[in-house]
């Protein structure tokens, strides 16, 4: 498990150390899911689809995830 101290600026942001944006291949604009269990707040790389359907998803109301939907996007919801 790899670990790595960071901070929160005053305006909430947080950086995500180097390390891990390289293992993750993250760049400016991605989409990172978020879910928060109990006082863990669990990050995850999410795959968007091309830039249009984002610009449509990002005028619908905000949905939220269960923790097994974030750790594995390709199993469906029955």
């Amino acid at each position: 498990m790899e670990k790595e101290l960071t901070t929160l600026s005053s305006k909430g942001q947080l950086v995500i150390p180097k390390p891990f944006r390289q293992k993750l291949s993250l760049k400016p604009g991605d989409f990172i899911g978020l879910m928060m269990v109990e006082d863990l707040i669990v990050l995850k790389k999410v795959e968007m689809p091309e830039e249009k359907t984002v610009r449509r998803l990002k005028k619908l109301p905000a949905k939220e995830f269960t923790f097994e939907e974030l750790l594995y996007p390709e199993k469906k919801r029955k």
